[in-house]
């Protein structure tokens, strides 16, 4: 064992903070387990120690491709039937050896893309409690609103990030940490582009154009489950920079509409964020002005409304098309319209429970005019009663 003294053999293992004995790892290849500590506090350990590289073995499936971050040492991931020989080499030979070989080549053709990285925040919320509603309110607002890259992406890291002369000025990194900037530097673009814009119209330029098919045209994926991802999984689907310039119609929401949405939650803190005097008109959350439809709990049948803009300069024909929820009724008025630019329409939604169901079920609404515009806002109903 490598452990140090008075450590716990699962401080050892897992490559807990002074959990290794430098004297038997110096200059040598540390295997850590997977979890209860992150991957670059492994890292600090074994390099505190003098170990030269370090594999975190025993990952699971569902955590790959297994994100590596900055880090002053090699370092890699190992599944299980990896693992597995890995151990088995270290207990057979008596001086145990490996080297690094850098044969890496990108292969552009042979995966579908995008897939949703495990470690992804997801809904819904499954036991709306007090507890929950504090950050959380309702189930009647879809999250997230969109994915974006964020897998083993390299990028800059700042000199002091990490407390080694050799901290590299690059390196891989994953997780909203990469997704985040994606998104800011595209909306940052469409600002510049339409400075008029308040922030929900550009949220649902990026929300309504939004791919939801892979490269190949496939269904995306998620990788906690292996399944296909829904749109709680990745809301309205993957950033696509190139159509959002475009968008043709947006989902515009005041302050106003923020501030009624909040009244409707009967939330303690409404109070504190609307400003006094402010005339409200409460309305449930699954009418606040947005690109994606979301209601949970449905009984029986419910009136959605939302409102759009025409961002374009000319007078555009709309009309929709429904993919509908499944034991879904769904219907929806006007189902076509004409509207001037910069105008805006209000239209409904009704949805009826045809057959009940506990799970969510999905479907899209989708604008399109005679110039290729294409809207288009994803639905999601829970037909709790008939």
């Amino acid at each position: 064992m490598v452990r140090a003294a008075g450590k716990s053999e699962t401080e050892g293992q897992y490559c807990f903070e002074g959990s290794l004995n430098a004297t038997k790892i110096a200059n040598k290849i540390v295997l850590c387990s997977y979890g209860w500590t992150s991957t670059s506090s492994k890292v600090a350990e074994v390099a505190s120690k003098g170990g030269k590289a370090v594999i975190v073995v025993d990952v699971p499936a569902a955590a790959r491709p297994y994100p590596i971050y900055e880090s002053r040492l090699p370092v890699m991931g190992a599944e299980a039937a990896e693992t597995s020989i890995l151990r088995m080499y270290t207990r057979v030979m008596v001086s145990p050896t490996a080297s690094l070989a850098y044969t890496f080549k990108t292969d552009l053709t042979s995966d579908q893309a995008p897939e949703v990285a495990y470690f992804s925040s997801a809904g819904p919320v499954n036991n709306p409690s007090a507890a929950n509603r504090l950050s959380f309110p309702t189930n009647d607002i879809l999250k997230p609103d969109i994915i974006g890259p964020g897998v083993s992406l390299w990028a800059a890291v700042r000199s002091s990030s990490l407390a080694s002369a050799s901290t590299p000025t690059f390196a891989m990194l994953s997780g909203t940490s990469m997704a985040t900037p994606h998104l800011a530097g595209i909306a940052a673009l469409l600002v510049e582009r339409y400075p008029a814009w308040t922030p929900s119209q550009v949220m649902s330029a990026i929300m309504t154009t939004a791919n939801v098919t892979t490269n190949k045209n496939g269904k995306i994926l998620t990788d906690a489950t292996g399944g296909v991802a829904t749109p709680w999984d990745m809301g309205s689907g993957h950033v696509n920079p190139k159509g959002l310039m475009d968008p043709g119609l947006t989902f515009p929401a005041t302050a106003t509409d923020f501030y009624n949405f909040l009244a409707g939650q009967n939330l303690a803190t409404t109070k504190t964020v609307v400003p006094m005097g402010t005339k409200l008109s409460p309305f449930p959350a699954y009418n606040l002005n947005r690109p994606t439809i979301s209601v949970s709990r449905l009984n029986k049948t419910v009136l959605v409304t939302r409102r759009v803009q025409n961002i374009a300069n000319t007078v555009s024909n709309y009309t929709a098309t429904i993919v509908t929820p499944p034991g879904i009724i769904t219907a929806i008025s006007p189902n076509r319209f004409t509207i001037q630019p910069m105008g805006t329409v209000t239209f409904s939604l009704r949805f009826t429970v045809a057959t009940a169901s506990p799970d969510f079920q999905f479907g899209s609404l989708t604008w399109k005019d005679q110039f290729g515009h294409a809207v288009q806002s994803v639905l999601a109903v829970q037909p709790l009663y008939k």
